[in-house]
């Protein structure tokens, strides 16, 4: 959800026609949300499966060409693992549970109408939790993290015709726990991870009542620290097409760690989203929209290369097949649907009720979700979005 609002109607109208345009100054207050999950092998007999969440709020200012703000983010994670150590005759099970919460201050410059550079810094602190089924008590840790990303974005090509830009970014993360309790497993761990990329965006839309946009994107990047290290080339790109009535809305899209220099480390994933509005108003009669996926998330390839100053990371590659399915209604002011999501590690259903007109400025979501994942009691969960525009859109 966002709320945004500027100082006048005349002054969030400039600010909202480009970069330094009218002078004026528009705030920003928003929220983000979202659920990964990762596993892996570290060897025969050790396993691990995580599912990691984070929830996050900020606000920020853009008065000319800066833009700057902070956000507070609360990430919840828990990894269950089996070990096994032939040579000690030693095997089990395990689980660590680990909170944390962050601080993070972002900026973003436009040098000019084509140059933008961008950067955050966050630091957290939070709890690690270590149960074994070879120990009788759990153990525990405070943990701390540092993070820095940052970037610069070009764009090369002229208005119309072949869009052209060339990005790059570097950034990096740092944990460490301190003194614990019930053990020396957890007691003063330290790791550090950091990725520098550089890569050409290009991209073009042809058509006008029927609009189709290939998109790629062809990068170089550098691993390093506590992970898999080394160099490597990665591809994205896809295709989105629409009728200019806006009942018909498709995407395909993908992207592949092409070479790495790590032995055995790759990265892939794909993922196609069809939208159906019969009646061309999104806000009026029935919506059907089905998005399967497989691999990897997309967004993995973009963690630092968001449009937004602050943008959702991927978190663990899982190598797993889904799909989504939802259905909706709407009726002017309201909207009630239902969603339904299948995967390999969890299953999905969610009725909602939408209220406010579609792309209005008041928009309310209520949804009630059941989660489900093999092994586990199953989760319920409530959830409220919402969204308020203030001044000129």
């Amino acid at each position: 959800f966002a709320f945004s609002g500027g100082g006048t109607g005349q002054e969030a109208a400039g600010a909202g026609a480009g970069p330094g345009a009218g002078g004026g100054r528009r705030w920003t207050a928003w929220g983000a949300g979202g659920r990964q999950s990762f596993r892996g092998a570290a060897g025969p007999g050790s396993t691990y499966d995580g599912r990691p969440a984070t929830a996050a709020a900020g606000v920020d200012v853009e008065r000319g060409r800066l833009l700057a703000g902070v956000a507070v983010a609360r990430s919840v994670a828990e990894a269950d693992y089996a070990f096994q150590d032939a040579a000690a005759g030693v095997s089990g099970q395990g689980e660590l549970s680990t909170r944390l919460v962050t601080a993070q201050p972002y900026a973003r410059w436009m040098l000019n109408d084509r140059t933008s550079v961008w950067g955050v810094f966050g630091a957290g602190r939070g709890r690690a939790t270590l149960a074994r089924s070879v120990t009788a008590a759990a153990e525990s840790a405070d943990l701390a993290a540092l993070m820095g990303l940052g970037g610069v974005r070009r764009e090369l090509g002229p208005d119309g015709g072949l869009e052209l830009a060339l990005r790059g970014d570097v950034g990096g993360v740092w944990l460490e726990t301190g003194g614990g309790a019930g053990g020396g497993l957890l007691a003063g761990r330290r790791a550090a991870v950091h990725r520098s990329r550089l890569g050409l965006e290009i991209g073009r839309t042809f058509g006008t009542g029927l609009t189709v946009r290939p998109f790629t994107a062809v990068s170089g990047r550098y691993d390093g620290g506590a992970g898999a290290t080394g160099a490597g080339l990665e591809v994205a790109g896809g295709l989105r097409a629409a009728d200019g009535a806006g009942r018909v809305e498709v995407e395909a899209s993908g992207r592949v760690l092409a070479q790495h220099t790590a032995s055995g480390y790759r990265e892939r994933g794909a993922s196609v989203r069809a939208r159906l509005t019969p009646g061309g108003d999104p806000g009026r009669g029935l919506s059907v929209e089905v998005t399967p996926r497989w691999g990897a998330p997309r967004i993995g390839a973009e963690t630092l290369w968001q449009e937004q100053a602050l943008g959702a990371a991927g978190i663990g590659l899982p190598e797993a097949g889904a799909l989504d399915a939802r259905v909706g209604y709407g009726l002017g002011l309201l909207a009630p649907f239902a969603q339904m999501g299948w995967g390999e590690d969890a299953q999905r259903h969610l009725l909602g009720l939408r209220v406010g007109e579609f792309g209005g400025a008041v928009d309310v979501e209520v949804t009630g979700e059941r989660y489900a994942s093999p092994g586990r009691p199953p989760d319920h969960r409530f959830t409220l979005v919402g969204r308020i525009g203030f001044g000129a859109p």
